[in-house]
């Protein structure tokens, strides 16, 4: 995976609302949510748009105090407008009902956990919450010590608003976590409320995600006890002039943050976003990124730098170099599937490899079922079957606790249970995987709890039960 030499430096990854287009045909652009307001509001507001003129241009005029009018007039504008923005966030929530009862794109299953892989740090300004419910649909898994944290779309979500205290049964405090992705929303949530009069952002608050793509909910009670639903919804409006939205101590911690992300980046990788540049604030954003570097863009139509137009013609105009890596209605995908063969290409080269005195140890995996199921989060060995191929077997947890830790997993496998034809050199080693990558071929392996297959894309050396193993990080393959 990337690697810079740099302090705190971290793949950096920028979605628009291309991205979520390539979830689901179903999400809407900017110009279709505002033809979908127009039919929804119709009759409540006239949302009539001049030739020529855009949606994000109409609302901003009515969001503007005109000094020609009257103030009964203005006011009367701007509650048509903060209606507009109550409406988005209805259409967007019934479009993500839609694509969540859709079975999760496998391209973001591997997304996902590459950006895990990567501590990658992901910012997006889109309002839906189809990250965080990709991440709970298929979680990633954090090996700590002994034991494992299963990674949910609420744990790599910040800066964010502080969530009600946990009051039903499964449910969790969401603590974020360090040691995966970290997703941002520079504008703002579907699952973040507030008071809209508080202009310093002290009624902030969220509710924890718990939808999953493919899936339900991920615990049935879904009662507000809170009243956040009541509130209204946080998010910077879809218009051309953003200052006076900027002011929250949130909007100044997430734009901050983002703004020291981007002086670190390792890369800077963007999926879907044109980079409007009326959009001051996204714009100079941008000019923070290191100009020794370029960047890479995956989009529907990146435009070019001679023309000045698309995502391309942006970055060249704020003097920032791009190359395009994928293009075209599936770019995002394309880009997805080749991020995925370097990932692979690289585990052979990871200094884990070299980091063993004897190398004939236990490699084991890590693996995050469904949150709620019989099997959320264990330990596998590797074990190979009669046909060639790997499949994953269960760690009992008693088992990596005490005893005498010169014996190998594998070992006290075969002498608690009865394996049938397998032997000691059927499971998994250090040796055995190295010499299976070294050759850039990927090295995958089936898990029958979930009926998945997995494809290697890390290592690391890690201590269990008192023994060196080396643990792999993974990705979906089917």
């Amino acid at each position: 995976m990337e690697q810079d030499g740099r302090e705190g430096a971290r793949p950096v990854y920028v979605l628009g609302a291309g991205f979520s287009k390539a979830i689901s045909h179903l999400m809407p652009v900017t110009s279709d949510l505002g033809d979908q307001i127009r039919s929804r509001l119709s009759g409540v507001v006239d949302v009539r748009l001049r030739r020529e003129q855009s949606f994000e241009q109409w609302l901003t005029l009515q969001l503007t105090p005109m000094p020609f009018l009257q103030a009964f007039e203005n006011t009367r504008r701007a509650a048509d407008g903060e209606r507009v923005i109550a409406a988005i966030a209805e259409v967007l929530d019934d479009y993500v009902s839609q694509v969540t009862a859709a079975p999760l794109p496998e391209w973001l299953g591997q997304l996902i956990a590459i950006w895990h892989q990567e501590r990658a740090a992901v910012l997006t300004f889109n309002y839906d919450t189809l990250v965080e419910r990709a991440v709970n649909a298929l979680p990633p898994v954090v090996h700590r010590g002994n034991s494992t944290l299963q990674i949910l779309g609420d744990h790599v979500t910040y800066p964010a608003p502080a969530a009600p205290p946990a009051q039903i049964m499964g449910d969790t405090g969401s603590p974020h976590v360090r040691d995966s992705l970290q997703l941002l929303h520079l504008h703002g949530s579907l699952a973040w409320y507030w008071s809209s009069s508080d202009a310093s952002g002290s009624t902030l608050i969220r509710v924890r995600e718990r939808g999953a793509l493919g899936g339900d909910s991920l615990y049935g009670s879904d009662d507000d006890f809170n009243a956040t639903h009541t509130l209204d919804r946080y998010l910077i409006p879809p218009v051309t002039s953003k200052e006076g939205y900027y002011g929250s101590y949130l909007a100044v911690s997430i734009w901050r943050a983002a703004k020291e992300l981007m002086e670190r980046a390792s890369s800077l990788n963007i999926l879907g976003y044109s980079l409007p540049l009326e959009d001051r604030a996204a714009s100079q954003l941008f000019t923070h990124f290191p100009k020794h570097l370029t960047s890479r863009v995956a989009d529907h139509n990146p435009g070019t730098a001679e023309s000045g137009e698309g995502i391309v013609g942006h970055l060249a105009t704020l003097g920032i170099g791009s190359q395009v890596d994928a293009r075209g209605a599936n770019a995002i995908s394309e880009f997805v599937a080749r991020k995925l063969d370097q990932a692979i290409i690289a585990v052979s080269q990871a200094t884990a490899f070299t980091e063993f005195s004897r190398r004939g140890v236990d490699v084991v995996v890590a693996l995050g079922g469904a949150w709620g199921s019989a099997e959320p989060t264990d330990l596998y060995l590797l074990v190979r079957e009669r046909d060639g191929a790997y499949e994953a077997r269960k760690i009992e947890s008693s088992w990596t606790w005490g005893g005498n830790s010169t014996i190998s997993f594998r070992e006290r496998m075969l002498n608690m249970q009865t394996l049938g034809d397998t032997a000691l050199d059927d499971f998994l080693t250090v040796d055995s995987l190295y010499s299976k990558v070294s050759s850039g071929e990927a090295f995958a392996f089936f898990d029958s709890l979930r009926i998945r297959q997995y494809v290697v894309i890390g290592v690391e050396k890690a201590t269990l039960g008192g023994l060196d193993v080396l643990v792999v990080s993974t990705a979906p393959v089917g």
